[in-house]
């Protein structure tokens, strides 16, 4: 089964999507207000303020759970967000460790991002990734993404084992409001570890960033 890779998130406009973009269909309204159940529009599904989430038993739920906590303010889960190779040559081509990034996406958060989903959604606020469909790759769309992701950052990936194409609803909750937005994503398994990626088809010709840098 093909399907028309979409992006699920971008890291920082992510907040001005959610407030102000008219080319997004919102779903803000009051939380004690039960949805309409659907099986058809996964973003029309009933939404629960107090669903935590879920990836199932998936072997790819650690790096949905690591996003999640990436998306609610904790910037050291970045070490996380993309392999100890691509982190290297982050920092020689920066000139920025990775600890100063860290530092540098936890102030912008708490400057920036932080107040304005509190003063939107309430104090509570909370984001959550819920994974809702995924179709594993065959081998050569896995030796496809690996090359696309070693030629972009010019890197040599170990052990690149399997990946999923994933459909997943992004959902922020608090006392005031909600919103949710359903996309597709995709992730990777490298030398043991999943992590997440923002992939998208140009013309034919798939594109794929790990989500914490595109």
């Amino acid at each position: 089964m093909s399907k028309r890779l979409l992006t699920l998130l971008c890291t920082f406009a992510i907040l001005f999507s959610f407030a102000a973009c008219s080319s997004l269909k919102e779903k803000e309204d009051d939380p004690t207000t039960k949805k309409k159940d659907t099986t058809t529009k996964p973003t029309g599904q009933e939404e629960n303020p107090e669903d935590p989430g879920s990836s199932g038993g998936a072997p790819y739920a650690d790096a949905v759970k690591t996003y999640e906590k990436y998306l609610n303010g904790n910037g050291a889960v970045l070490e996380d967000m993309a392999p100890p190779e691509l982190w290297r040559a982050f920092e020689e081509e920066e000139g920025e460790s990775l600890e100063e990034y860290i530092a540098y996406y936890e102030e912008e958060y708490e400057e920036s991002l932080s107040e304005f989903y509190a003063g939107t959604y309430g104090d509570d606020y909370k984001f959550t990734l819920t994974v809702i469909d995924e179709e594993e790759c065959d081998e050569d769309t896995v030796r496809q993404l690996e090359n696309i992701l070693e030629e972009r950052y010019d890197i040599s990936l170990k052990n690149v084992e399997s990946a999923y194409f994933l459909t997943g609803t992004v959902k922020i909750s608090g006392s005031k409001k909600r919103f949710s937005d359903t996309g597709d994503l995709a992730t990777i398994q490298i030398n043991g570890k999943w992590y997440l990626l923002y992939c998208d088809e140009y013309d034919g010709e798939l594109y794929a960033d790990f989500i914490v840098f595109d």
